[in-house]
């Protein structure tokens, strides 16, 4: 399942032309010294093993900064001007988090939401429903990128009929 979303998020980017990084590569360059000495200055001073583990840990998480975020690239797709997929706000935020939580976590958000995630997020009801949840956001991109208008099967509903715009 992360794997299609993974790839129809970035590979359906850049056929669309959503470039996925925020800096080019000589401005980053600059960016990222910059911020590898203020690192080193400022938060995570000494040289024993340990502290220069963690800086080393800290530095690279520093290229992560230069690409947009997975949830950046969906709502640019998704968007009017590309494929035109009616999502909405709340959709959006559930199909992140539970792509986030399969990625980073190994397990489906509604397993790994915490109290204030379930208030600002609120997940599905079990994992098979999540997982459905999923599924359907992807059936609607995929024929929305194929350019398909008409009945689909939604399986995150009890597999009813609805149109797609």
């Amino acid at each position: 399942m992360v794997v299609a979303m993974e790839m129809m998020v970035w590979h359906i980017g850049r056929l669309l032309g959503i470039n996925e990084e925020i800096l080019h590569e000589s401005e980053f360059r600059k960016l990222r010294i910059k911020l590898e000495r203020l690192i080193k200055s400022e938060t995570l001073q000494g040289s024993n093993s340990k502290m220069k583990r963690r800086r080393d840990l800290v530095y690279s998480k520093i290229p992560e900064l230069k690409r947009r975020a997975f949830r950046d690239m969906v709502k640019e797709i998704i968007s009017p001007d590309h494929i035109g997929l009616p999502l909405s706000d709340d959709e959006l935020k559930l199909f992140v988090r539970s792509r986030n939580s399969l990625v980073h976590k190994g397990d489906f958000y509604c397993n790994t939401a915490n109290n204030r995630d379930r208030q600002t997020c609120p997940p599905k009801q079990t994992a098979t429903d999540e997982y459905f949840f999923l599924v359907n956001v992807l059936d609607r991109m995929f024929l929305k990128i194929l350019g398909y208008q008409g009945i689909y099967i939604d399986c995150s509903h009890d597999f009813d009929r609805v149109m797609l715009p």
